[in-house]
């Protein structure tokens, strides 16, 4: 007994028990990079009334974020009215205004009246939360300028930084435990969505 005591040895009565390991890392909660959206100008012009001013501004899909002039749409607009219906002419004066952001609704409603608006609505892609807001009212904008990215805030990632050994233990579809002190008062219960495939070399961790 005196060896035993010295060298540290004990036993136990054999048992099954399930081999479960834990990991337990930190993180931080981020957008999900697939519910994101960019508003871009598809063709010079200037923004003539902003309605959403500010950033974090809640929008609807469909809803109007800006109405903007541009020569190149206005033109276009005007060829479309001076064109035999469904020449080749218009058809290609159709599919230009398409292209640079004039909605079907728009076209009809613009033909129906006779006239060409000066000013055309860009409407929201998706319903979210603008997250940037790169214009104000009366800015010049040209083609491909990023004018708004909006997110859809429904579902967010938490994004974790697991040790680089303990990386191996870690794959898609694993049980996680999401605990966010002073907000939520118990864990969220999740699962492993994705494994990002490099390491960073300053940290030694993997995200996950």
């Amino acid at each position: 007994s005196g060896r035993r005591q010295k060298l540290g040895i004990r036993t136990v009565k054999v048992r099954p028990r399930s081999m479960r390991r834990s990991i337990r890392a930190s993180g931080h909660i981020a957008w999900d990079e697939s519910r994101m959206h960019d508003v871009t100008a598809r063709v010079d012009g200037w923004v003539e009334a902003l309605r959403t001013r500010r950033t974090g501004d809640v929008v609807r899909r469909g809803e109007t974020l800006l109405r903007f002039y541009s020569p190149d749409l206005l033109a276009t607009q005007r060829e479309l009215l001076a064109a035999t219906p469904s020449s080749r002419l218009a058809n290609v004066a159709r599919e230009r205004l398409r292209l640079w952001g004039m909605g079907p609704g728009a076209i009809k409603e613009m033909l129906r009246q006779g006239t060409p608006q000066r000013r055309v609505a860009i409407a929201s892609p998706q319903a979210g939360v603008v997250l940037e807001k790169h214009v104000h009212q009366g800015a010049h904008v040209r083609t491909g300028a990023l004018v708004f990215r909006i997110v859809d805030p429904s579902s967010v990632w938490v994004l974790v930084d697991v040790f680089e050994r303990d990386v191996a233990h870690v794959t898609v579809g694993q049980s996680t435990k999401v605990e966010v002190p002073g907000v939520l008062e118990r864990p969220i219960e999740s699962k492993v969505a994705y494994v990002y495939p490099s390491v960073q070399v300053t940290a030694q961790s993997a995200r996950v």
